[in-house]
């Protein structure tokens, strides 16, 4: 099991290290929420429960400016609006399949599951309608 100091740090590097696997298989709501499980497995220590939701918002935004910033790059539109907006709205998809990952995981293995599949089934519906 991760220490929960490495957290930050594999949600910061997380969407560059997904990106090229996304590149060849084109599900990222899959791989993300996967991932996303990895950071909700390292912060599970954290007690109370309010903190541990407070750690894994705080995973969810670090995520997202990662994700922001390559994302932006790679087309080339970086205007100051388009970053804000991109980051708000992507911020709370990403802290809301965190927390969904962490309820569940309270639940134990099937709550883990159902807490994985509901939030690639939320991540694969924004992705559809945004």
């Amino acid at each position: 099991m991760l220490e929960p100091i490495f957290s930050p740090l594999i949600a910061l590097i997380g969407p560059f290290l997904l990106w090229p696997i996304e590149i060849f298989l084109p599900y990222p709501f899959i791989f993300e929420e996967l991932l996303k499980l990895i950071l909700v497995l390292c912060i599970i220590s954290i007690e109370p429960l309010r903190s541990r939701l407070g750690a894994g918002i705080g995973l969810g935004l670090l995520f997202t400016a990662s994700e922001t910033i390559l994302y932006t790059m790679n087309a080339l539109s970086g205007s100051p609006s388009y970053l804000l907006e991109r980051f708000v709205v992507t911020g709370l998809l990403h802290s809301a399949t965190i927390v969904c990952i962490i309820l569940g995981l309270r639940r134990g293995r099937v709550g883990m599951v159902i807490g994985v599949l509901l939030s690639m089934g939320i991540h694969y519906a924004y992705n559809i309608l945004i």
